[in-house]
């Protein structure tokens, strides 16, 4: 079933349909892009703050190993040396964490190291971190505020229902839900402690959730302009087709000469229409060919008819003797084998057109054939007093088609002694070159101006029409039949000649046909 829309149509619907494929796939990817690139932010912002805070434990311990001055608020808790005091105050006594200081503070005070320690790798907003510190024995010494009475697993056995991704025996990352919280959880073991630390998923969420809006309204804005610069696009770029078929179907039989405006560019409208316009220009040149021919033929036809139509009228017209008789059939005869002739000659140049008329070739000795057709025009010129002389090289071997190419050198050699006068002369030769052979047929007689050269090989074209009608007889196919052989063995034939001196044909023929 025929498609019902128009190439137009189809042209915007498959870009549009491109267009659309490689934005959904696009959006996939931006949103994926994005969503991995934030939480591999997020965890890796969560793993640096845990790194840096179990340094400052790992420090705190080296230095209270090492007989440094303690510090007077290890001993509200503990009574002595602890390696947590730097993360603990004296009006803190529930594990309450610190408020966010400011920026000033957090480079003054030391005792603000937990925070410091989120500035120094802030890829978040910090007033979202969670964070849980605590002892090896899993008792927690520390938390921010922002977790209230709620705790962070520090069990590393811990394992959550949506399969908990381990990197390390040391740590692993989890996302677990804290009140109405959900976060994204990373717990971190040192020989001193065990860090908890969590940040909301929810900035990463809202960011997700804008960038999907964003590409839900994007998408169908970006298709829509799409499918009206497609319409746009296909229609600008389908214009001068529309005025191609337009023209075209202007052309017909009697305005032939009419053509196709051709682009000042050269692209593939522009080869269309110049492709266009050698089709029609070949087409108003066989048209021109078969009026002619047909003009032509008719002409041919209607002078023999008409000459035998009269005689056998006359013969009609009274009663006659037997000699009287004899001569109007004798007459009548000629007439009907020149129609012959000329039907036989139609037919064959009409099977050459079409494609259907075959050569048969075959490896022979081209020698043997121009010699017997030499002695065949021999006796012919002897009623005209004419001398035909040879040169014709021995052992010419070629590939050819033996009937055609008897046909070809016999009408050239008629020709010839046609319009040779008495006592002239036409001589014959053949050549054996390289990779061809040379048959040329030279006479002395009446000779041809370059304007009649220009014609001799169209059909029923005959030299000085006005002398020939009456004293030579002929259809003027010979030479159009002539000629299509040739060109069927793939040769080549030349005519040189002047006006009372003579002409020379020359035919030159391959030795192989490509067959």
């Amino acid at each position: 079933m025929k498609p019902k829309l128009s190439l137009r149509w189809r042209l915007t619907i498959w870009y549009s349909t491109i267009v659309l494929i490689s934005l959904i796939a696009f959006a996939f990817f931006a949103y994926y892009w994005v969503f991995y690139e934030l939480y591999s932010n997020l965890d890796e912002s969560l793993k640096k703050i845990s790194y840096t805070l179990g340094n400052i434990i790992e420090e705190e311990e080296e230095n209270t190993d090492s007989g440094a001055e303690k510090n007077n608020l290890s001993f509200v808790f503990s009574g002595g040396t602890d390696k947590f005091t730097i993360f603990k105050k004296e009006v803190q006594s529930r594990f309450i964490g610190p408020v966010r200081p400011s920026n000033k503070e957090i480079v003054n005070q030391k005792s603000d190291v937990v925070w410091s320690a989120i500035f120094t790798h802030l890829l978040l907003n910090p007033d979202n971190y969670y964070i849980q510190i605590a002892d090896t024995n899993q008792q927690i010494v520390w938390k921010s505020r922002n977790l209230e009475a709620y705790e962070m697993p520090v069990d590393m056995t811990y394992q959550s229902a949506k399969k908990t991704k381990i990197y390390t025996k040391y740590s692993f990352y989890d996302n677990v839900m804290i009140g109405q919280e959900q976060l994204r959880l990373f717990v971190n073991r040192n020989d001193y402690s065990i860090i908890t630390i969590a940040y909301t998923v929810r900035d990463v969420q809202d960011t997700l959730r804008d960038l999907f809006s964003a590409i839900l309204l994007a998408v169908p804005v970006i298709l829509f302009v799409s499918i009206t610069g497609g319409v746009a696009l296909a229609k600008m770029s389908l214009k001068p087709v529309d005025k191609m078929t337009k023209t075209a179907n202007d052309i017909t039989a009697r305005n032939l000469s009419l053509r196709i405006e051709e682009p000042d560019t050269d692209d593939e409208i522009a080869r269309l229409a110049r492709t266009l316009n050698d089709m029609i220009l070949r087409l108003q040149q066989s048209f021109i060919r078969i009026q002619q021919f047909t003009s032509d033929a008719s002409h041919e036809l209607r002078t023999p008819l008409t000459i035998l139509r009269g005689e056998i009228e006359i013969a009609l017209s009274k009663e006659r003797s037997e000699d009287d008789y004899i001569e109007v059939l004798g007459s009548a005869l000629d007439e009907v084998l020149r129609l012959s002739n000329v039907v036989e000659s139609l037919l064959q140049l009409s099977r050459a057109d079409s494609g259907h008329s075959k050569l048969s070739f075959a490896r022979g000795n081209l020698s043997v054939l121009i010699e017997s057709i030499t002695e065949d025009i021999t006796i012919i010129a002897e009623t005209k007093n004419i001398e035909i002389s040879s040169d014709i090289q021995k052992g010419v071997i070629a590939q050819f088609d033996d009937g055609k190419i008897h046909q070809a050198v016999l009408n050239i050699l008629d020709n010839a002694v046609k319009y040779t006068p008495e006592k002239g002369g036409v001589r014959i030769s053949l050549k054996d070159r390289e990779h061809y052979v040379e048959i040329k047929v030279s006479d002395n007689g009446l000779g041809m101006t370059q304007e009649e050269l220009g014609h001799i090989f169209d059909r029923f074209y005959r030299v000085d029409k006005a002398r020939s009608s009456e004293n030579i007889k002929g259809s003027g196919l010979g030479l159009s039949i002539v000629k299509w052989i040739v060109e069927s063995h793939n040769g080549k034939i030349f005519v040189e000649s002047q006006p009372k001196k003579g002409t020379n044909f020359i035919m030159m023929l391959p030795k192989n046909q490509n067959i």
